[in-house]
C-alpha cells in the first residue's frame, strides 16, 4: 500500500466547520471546499494506541535504510510507507508507517505495545550513528478517510503533515483503523508477536513492506532468502470468529487432531488474521484459547492469493 501526499488547498472561512475539515485533510483536485464536500465522505479514525517515534539528523536516511525492509532514499518527503524492522533472523520486531517529513527527520507510526523495544532495538544498532531515536508523546495521528464518486479509499495521516494512503478496496463501514487493516490482509505486530514471523510469513512483501532490491539491512540475508529460493511455506490467511471472544495474539491455530497449524497475529470485533501452513488451508480449523476451549474458524481464505 502505497502513501503519499497532496498539497493542502485553501478554505473560506465562512464553510461549516466539518467542511473546512475536508479542505484541510482532503485533495486539491476540486475546485473549492463544497464541490470536494459534494463529491467524496469522510470518516475519522483515531490512531490512539498507535505512538510516535522520531529519528533526526545528519544520518537519519543512511541509518534507517540500514534498519528497515524497505529503500528509506526512495522515500521522498511528506510521503510515507508501511516498513518493518527485523532482527538478525529476519524476524520483525515491529512494523509501521515510516513517514519522511525531510530527508534529516522521519516519524514512525507504531503500536504502542511494540514502541519501546523498537526504539531499544533502534539505539542498539543507533549508537554511532549521527541520529537522534526519541519518543515523541506531544504527537497524536489521526487517519481521515475519504471515497470518490468511483468508490476509491482514500486515507490521510494528519499530524505534523498530511500523508496520503491510496486504496483501490470499497469503503469499511467499521470506525475502526486496525479492523480496516484486518479487512484488507494488513497485519501490525505487537509486543505479543513480536520477533516471531519473518515479513513473508504475514504477506508485509504482498503490500509493499519490503524492498528485495535494497541494500543490506538487518535481517535481509534471511528474508531474501526465503524470497528467491521460493521457501516459504506458510501465509496470512483471514476468518470469522464469535465476535465476543477475544483470544490473545499469537495463540495456536490446531487442526481437529491436535497438530499446530498456526498462530493468531491479530483479531478484532470476530475478524481474524492468522498466519497458517498453506498445506492446511482447506482443513477444519480452530484457536485453542487459553481456558483450554476451542473456537472454530469460519469462513477462511488466504488474503493474498
Amino acid at each position: 500500500m502505497e502513501l503519499s501526499i497532496n498539497p493542502i488547498p485553501t478554505c473560506h472561512d465562512d464553510i461549516a466547520s466539518k467542511v473546512v475539515l475536508i479542505a484541510l485533510y482532503y485533495p486539491s483536485c476540486y475546485s473549492n471546499c463544497l464541490d470536494q464536500h459534494n463529491a467524496t465522505t469522510m470518516k475519522n479514525y483515531s490512531l490512539a494506541n498507535y505512538q510516535v517515534v522520531e529519528v533526526q539528523g545528519s544520518d537519519a536516511l543512511r541509518f534507517l535504510q540500514g534498519q528497515t525492509t524497505i529503500n528509506v532514499s526512495s522515500l521522498a518527503p511528506k510521503c510515507a510507507k508501511f516498513a518493518a524492522h527485523c532482527n538478525l533472523k529476519g524476524r520483525i520486531v515491529a512494523n509501521f508507517i515510516l513517514c519522511c517529513i525531510n530527508k534529516n527527520h522521519y516519524m514512525i507510526l507504531t503500536p504502542e505495545s511494540t514502541r519501546e523495544s523498537l526504539i531499544n532495538a533502534l539505539k542498539h544498532y543507533g549508537r554511532f550513528s549521527k541520529s537522534s531515536i526519541t519518543f515523541n508523546s506531544a504527537i497524536q495521528f489521526h487517519a481521515y478517510q475519504t471515497v470518490d464518486n468511483d468508490e476509491k479509499v482514500n486515507f490521510k495521516l494528519a499530524y505534523p503533515e498530511i500523508f496520503l494512503i491510496k486504496d483501490e478496496n470499497k469503503f469499511s463501514h467499521k470506525n475502526n483503523w486496525d479492523h480496516y487493516l484486518i479487512e484488507h490482509g494488513i497485519a501490525i505486530i505487537d509486543s505479543l508477536t513480536a520477533e516471531q514471523f519473518t515479513p513473508q510469513s504475514i504477506d508485509f512483501d504482498q503490500i509493499g513492506g519490503v524492498d528485495f532490491d535494497k541494500g543490506c539491512y538487518t535481517g535481509q540475508e534471511i528474508i531474501a532468502r526465503i524470497h528467491f529460493l521460493g521457501q516459504l511455506k506458510d501465509s496470512l490467511y483471514r476468518a470469522n470468529i464469535a465476535s465476543n471472544i477475544h483470544p490473545p495474539n499469537y495463540t495456536v491455530v490446531k487442526l481437529e487432531n491436535g497438530t499446530i497449524a498456526g498462530r493468531l497475529v491479530q483479531c478484532i470485533d470476530g475478524l481474524a488474521l492468522f498466519n497458517l501452513r498453506n498445506q492446511y488451508a482447506t482443513e477444519k480449523l480452530w484457536l485453542n484459547l487459553p481456558d483450554s476451549s476451542h473456537v472454530l474458524l469460519e469462513t477462511v481464505v488466504k488474503v493474498h492469493a
